[in-house]
């Protein structure tokens, strides 16, 4: 789509319409060389039509009378007619010019608008999609997010023959910040924990926030040694924050699911980490457990 007439700077719309005014005065002469036997009365219209869209309604106005008396003068000089024919000629062909101008311009001004419009409504659905799927205290993605992340990468696994692994991390003894400490202290507590997964993932991992203090991270494309490594990098990253907790006894269980081959929903990947990070929980928390694969689970040492 051409550019808006406001885009052009003055020098460049004075240009246009001295172009105009040149294309009309041509337009005259050769009309004038045809004589009475041709009409010339859409070449007339197109650069009027042309100012109207292009300059708009202002420029495009001036445009239609030179256009208008053009043609009159060329009518004069070739038709002898009673006076009150021309005017009726001159007068009727100008108010065709006039409209063909402001057609012009109203009509790019109405898709202008029209465009502008529907862009700032797909501005607002994307961000309302965006919103939809972003959890609004830790900024992080939300827990329908991961859910259709997960989705979408399972069908990329079963098309690569990669891995999948998703990891489940859940903040010990939570509950008890809330209580001693009130509900901003916690969420506070939350968003720190939502950096350090943002900081600490891998480039590619996505980290979520499924519920309360509860976090799930898609790990992508790792071998169970990496993501085991990978969890236990997070536990202790997690560490770095606790000590202004440890009255609290704050931590963090990770439970890991790796599947060499994709499980059939989202639904089966995150009930899996859930079970190995329960799993860590019941072995004294703080600690990382491992599922893979149908094996049971195994658990790394618990934090220092």
């Amino acid at each position: 789509m051409p550019d808006p007439p406001d885009s052009l700077s003055l020098p460049a719309r004075v240009a246009a319409f001295l172009a105009t005014l040149a294309a009309i005065a041509g337009i005259g002469w050769l009309d004038d060389l045809t004589g009475a036997s041709f009409s010339l009365a859409l070449l007339y219209l197109l650069p009027v039509v042309a100012a109207g869209w292009w300059l708009g309604e202002v420029p495009g106005t001036l445009a239609a009378f030179a256009a208008g008396g053009a043609w009159l003068a060329d009518e004069l000089s070739h038709r002898s007619l009673p006076p009150l024919a021309h005017a009726w000629n001159g007068s009727s062909r100008l108010l065709i010019l006039l409209g063909g101008a402001v057609v012009a311009a109203r009509l790019r001004r109405e898709i202008e608008t029209q465009s502008e419009l529907s862009a700032r409504l797909r501005e607002r659905a994307a961000g309302e999609a965006r919103l939809a799927r972003t959890d609004p205290l830790s900024g992080l993605r939300n827990r329908r997010a991961i859910e259709e992340l997960l989705d979408a990468e399972i069908a990329r696994c079963e098309r690569s023959g990669n891995p999948l692994c998703v990891a489940f991390v859940d903040v010990d003894n939570f509950k008890r910040l809330n209580d001693t400490r009130g509900h901003a202290q916690g969420d506070a507590f939350i968003v720190q924990v939502a950096e350090v997964l943002r900081r600490s993932a891998r480039a590619g991992d996505i980290p979520a926030r499924f519920a309360g203090d509860e976090f799930a991270v898609l790990l992508w494309a790792v071998s169970p040694e990496v993501a085991l490594q990978t969890a236990e990098r997070l536990r202790a990253r997690f560490d770095e924050i606790m000590s202004e907790y440890r009255s609290l006894e704050l931590g963090v269980s990770i439970g890991v699911a790796h599947f060499s081959r994709p499980p059939g929903s989202a639904a089966e990947a995150l009930r899996r980490a859930d079970e190995a990070m329960y799993s860590a929980k019941r072995a004294g928390k703080g600690r990382v457990a491992v599922w893979q694969d149908g094996d049971p689970v195994s658990e790394a040492g618990a934090a220092p």
